[in-house]
């Protein structure tokens, strides 16, 4: 398996894709599914 990104620390994201602003539509506008989170 390759590491694609940060996979440890404050800016962990799901296998390394950049992060998306959902006040931003242009952050994920080409997205066909977008995972939301929450920070514990």
């Amino acid at each position: 398996m390759t590491n694609i990104g940060n996979m440890y620390g404050p800016n962990f994201t799901f296998l390394g894709v950049p992060a998306c602003d959902l006040d931003d539509p242009k952050s994920y506008a080409g997205a066909d599914v977008i995972i939301v989170g929450a920070l514990l």
